[in-house]
């Protein structure tokens, strides 16, 4: 009876989600590297081309989230009013699926198919999240004008500040207990 009800309760999940499509997009910065890295993964699930385009071009803006080489399909749905919270700024290195979404299109490469993964990731060498007009933390979530398609960005810090601490302090408790056994 449980495993019923477990599978019950999967399969209504999994309908529930398969209708709206969501790329998540994490602007992740290391402290270490000084790099910030926005990864992007997921699918559009409401995809109708309309338009095809060519271009050549990465980058980001309050407006824009560009990865593209090539020819790409524009649909009718848009992220009409929004402002994303990133500035602008263009990567120094690119990997992975093209993509484009935008406050006026959300495309996809030519040939996408509603529902087909999307992965990849635009590297911003020697830039903080504070240079994109970001902070540690920040959220949020962009829903397009039809409903069928969103953004899911949240921007952090690796390593964190905590963890930084706790290894400082365990060097600390470690060179004590060192220094007393001498």
């Amino acid at each position: 009876m449980k495993n019923t009800l477990f599978i019950a309760v999967l399969a209504s999940l999994s309908l529930a989600t398969s209708a709206f499509g969501a790329i998540s997009l994490t602007f992740e910065y290391d402290i270490t590297t000084g790099d910030t890295v926005a990864s992007y993964s997921g699918a559009w699930d409401s995809f109708n081309a309309v338009t095809q385009s060519l271009l050549t071009y990465a980058g980001i803006d309050s407006a824009n989230f560009y990865n593209v080489n090539g020819w790409f399909v524009n649909t009718s749905d848009t992220f009409s009013g929004s402002t994303f919270a990133w500035n602008e700024a263009d990567p120094t290195s690119v990997a992975g699926d093209p993509i484009i979404f935008a406050t006026n299109r959300i495309s996809g490469v030519a040939g996408y198919v509603q529902g087909q993964a999307i992965n990849g990731s635009l590297t911003f060498a020697s830039t903080s999240l504070a240079d994109l007009g970001l902070t540690d933390g920040q959220n949020a979530t962009y829903t397009s004008f039809n409903g069928g398609n969103s953004v899911i960005f949240n921007a952090v810090q690796v390593p964190e500040p905590a963890t930084n601490a706790a290894l400082l302090g365990l060097g600390i408790l470690g060179l004590a207990l060192w220094w007393r056994r001498r």
